[in-house]
């Protein structure tokens, strides 16, 4: 039985067009899915599935998901849809399930019944 928990909340500041603004983010920076930084309103379990893919990442190749020094940073790859891409000889599937997790596509993204 393995239970995954994760209470994290992050401050940061997003600068965009010159500007700044300060975002509030639940969950651990590095395995944030994008719409928890620019649709806060569309968060929910797709948004956990694309957090488990990120871990499954880890899983698979033992790095971190973002070579990121700063909080910033790394919500700036997620906003822009940048992810890690797996390397190496992996089972089509497994490739396929870690895609299907990530895609910044809300539409798209697997769902826990698939």
């Amino acid at each position: 039985f393995v239970k995954l928990v994760d209470f994290g909340v992050a401050n940061c500041m997003i600068q965009k067009d010159g500007n700044s603004k300060e975002v509030k983010v639940a969950g651990t920076p590095m395995y944030i899915a994008p719409e928890q930084v620019v649709a806060p309103d569309k968060v929910g379990p797709a948004s956990d599935i694309f957090s488990l893919g990120l871990v499954f990442y880890y899983m698979l190749t033992g790095r971190k998901p973002s070579e990121a020094f700063t909080i910033t940073e790394v919500l700036k790859e997620r906003i822009k849809g940048k992810k890690p891409k797996l390397e190496g000889h992996l089972p089509r599937r497994v490739r396929s399930l870690y895609e299907g997790m990530t895609t910044s596509n809300l539409r798209r993204r697997l769902t826990a019944q698939d």
